[in-house]
């Protein structure tokens, strides 16, 4: 069942989130116990922690969000865009 939720998880992230999954890794690692997702890794911003966490509570299966996120700011690239 944590392997459905974690699946479940990614594929909710990378819908909205998609700009932390580039390439072989990612920027936010999921971690699923006993149906409770905990987020970890670095986002540039509040906001995209926030909808991290709410797109995990609403995969189906799961208990429980521990937001470990953290808020690094934009980059350089980023701020010049």
């Amino acid at each position: 069942m944590d392997m459905d939720v974690r699946a479940g998880a990614r594929a909710a992230l990378q819908r909205h989130l998609s700009r932390y999954f580039w390439g072989s890794g990612s920027d936010i690692r999921i971690v699923v116990k006993n149906g409770n997702i905990i987020l970890l890794g670095a986002v540039a911003t509040k906001a995209d922690s926030d909808l991290a966490y709410m797109q995990c509570n609403s995969v189906p299966g799961a208990f429980k969000v521990v937001n470990l996120l953290k808020v690094t700011g934009p980059t350089q690239k980023e701020k010049k865009g």
